[in-house]
């Protein structure tokens, strides 16, 4: 990644050796109804500073399918992963994007969207955090960028639930639960759950299922005990806060916590 000195993003290279096992017995891949799968990922970067980071990232994930009456398929899925960054080369700890901690953006663990926790949208599940850029000074004083969304930790798990209820061959029902994690602390937080509860249609076609979910966020359910999320945003230009995506607020209204999501494919 090139330096891009506006926006303050460092400039960085990663060479990443990767291997992946995974077991799958489902009855199909794209629509399962019955079996399980198994999957587990590994990453090593560094080699003696040919990369930006000496890191290990290792992910894992377990799902289940139980066919039950009437065509009524119950999903689970569980997944964990911790990245252990070793050290880093030329990169400042003090950066807004925090890349000496986190690792390259494209590989840091990430929450929140269609095939993960369908309450928040895509990145925005855990320590998220909205931070402030400003640029070099100009002759009219100093100019402020708009804030940027440090999204990535090195923790996080997730777990889902879901009741896929079919009405005809073509369309189905879901209803779901979601949760999990995403921290940038050296622990998994299983009591910062941070619950989503909805329901979603499926639309069976030649392609693949298009699914549309809707997912709230209850606020008892977010946090058991005492958080240490960053503090909630309450404006939209509020800085080193975590933003609480709304639904539902486009006419004017008050929304409530949660997310819409519309894709194609099951969420797992």
């Amino acid at each position: 990644q090139r330096v891009r000195i506006r926006s303050l993003r460092e400039e960085t290279r990663a060479l990443i050796l990767e291997q992946s096992l995974y077991l799958d017995l489902r009855d199909q891949p794209r629509d399962p109804r019955s079996g399980a799968y198994v999957g587990v990922g590994l990453q090593e970067s560094g080699f003696g500073g040919v990369s930006s980071w000496d890191y290990i990232r290792v992910t894992a994930e377990a799902r289940g399918y139980i066919p039950l009456p009437l065509g009524i398929v119950l999903a689970m899925r569980f997944g964990i992963g911790a990245t252990f960054i070793l050290g880093s080369y030329g990169l400042d700890p003090d950066n807004v994007y925090d890349l000496a901690g986190l690792g390259p953006f494209s590989q840091q663990l990430t929450g929140g969207g269609p095939v993960s926790n369908r309450g928040f949208p895509a990145g925005f599940m855990g320590d998220v955090e909205r931070r402030e850029i400003q640029t070099r000074p100009t002759p009219d004083g100093v100019e402020l960028r708009a804030p940027v969304l440090v999204s990535g930790g090195v923790r996080r798990w997730e777990a889902s639930i879901e009741l896929r209820i079919p009405i005809t061959p073509e369309i189905g029902l879901a209803a779901f639960i979601d949760a999990g994690d995403v921290t940038r602390q050296l622990y998994f937080r299983f009591d910062h759950p941070q619950i989503a509860v909805g329901g979603g249609l499926r639309l069976h076609t030649f392609i693949g299922t298009i699914r549309l979910d809707v997912a709230g966020r209850p606020a008892e359910l977010q946090v058991f005990g005492e958080s240490s999320l960053p503090p909630v945003c309450v404006n939209n230009e509020q800085v080193n806060c975590r933003p609480s995506p709304v639904v539902f607020d486009w006419f004017g209204g008050a929304g409530f916590p949660g997310a819409v999501h519309i894709t194609l494919g099951e969420a797992f």
